[in-house]
């Protein structure tokens, strides 16, 4: 059946970087940060929540969590856990 709006939103928000979309609000800033300080937890976390505004301004999506995982002096993950509401599902995203 494919993915519903609220799906590819969030999707399309990870995947592109900030400025670089024919829509101004959509795409991420996550290559702005460059460093992993003392921080970076709460800089990702606010980066996404910037980022998905849009969708949770509209309604579109709620954001549930976001999590920050670091790993040894240069690597983290993020875990996102957000509800499409749209249908009441909620999806996790990692990258």
């Amino acid at each position: 059946y494919g993915m519903t709006r609220a799906q590819q939103y969030v999707e399309l928000v990870f995947i592109t970087e900030a400025g670089t979309s024919c829509v101004p609000a959509l795409g991420n800033r996550l290559k702005d940060i460059t460093v992993i300080s003392d921080s970076f937890v709460q800089e990702v976390q606010q980066t996404i929540q910037t980022a998905l505004s849009e969708g949770t301004s509209t309604g579109l999506i709620t954001i549930k969590s976001i999590e920050v995982v670091r790993f040894g002096t240069t690597g983290a993950y993020i875990k996102t856990l957000w509800r499409d509401n749209t249908t009441g599902q909620e999806f996790e995203k990692v990258i």
